[in-house]
């Protein structure tokens, strides 16, 4: 009975151990930067969200995209763009990976913009752009935005917006 408590306590101590040397890890990964925005519903589905840039220790910024109100086997592509929502034919910054629609989530780490101009936390917080999320990569669903929110210096453009959002259709690229 003894050893089998004292492999029991070993085991827990090694549990802890372990779980606290994954949370350093993790903490070690990311400067503590961060920065969150809300994505606004922006048709007729009822999705929104928020996207959250977090700075992590080499430099690089990692993109966090979580949506409610998506299901299904889609994937929903995810742009950075130049300009607020109201900017007609906004380019596209930066292309983040696809949201899975049955989980809503999507995760980048991004270096640069797709013009190859570094990307840092700093530039994020003054960028001037906005964040859209559409329902398909190609054909009708292409020009159908789920969700959107603006950015950077355009973030008080949102400020005490409740519902749905006006958003100007995307350049095609």
């Amino acid at each position: 009975m003894k050893r089998i408590t004292l492999l029991l306590l070993l085991a827990g101590i090694i549990a802890v151990s372990c779980s606290k040397q994954e949370n350093e890890a993790a903490d070690q990964k990311y400067t503590g930067r961060e920065v969150t925005y809300s994505l606004y519903q922006a048709s007729d589905y009822p999705t929104s969200g928020k996207i959250v840039f977090k700075e992590l220790t080499g430099g690089k910024v990692e993109v966090d995209v979580q949506l409610s109100g998506t299901e299904g086997d889609a994937t929903h592509p995810v742009h950075l763009h130049y300009g607020n929502l109201q900017t007609v034919d906004a380019g596209i910054a930066a292309n983040f990976n696809d949201v899975k629609a049955s989980t809503g989530l999507s995760e980048t780490v991004v270096t640069n913009l797709n013009d190859d101009t570094p990307l840092t936390f700093e530039k994020i917080e003054n960028f001037d752009g906005s964040v859209k999320v559409h329902l398909a990569a190609t054909g009708p669903g292409e020009e159908v935005i789920l969700a959107a929110g603006n950015i950077g210096i355009n973030k008080g453009l949102d400020s005490g917006r409740e519902g749905r959002v006006s958003v100007t259709v995307c350049k095609s690229e």
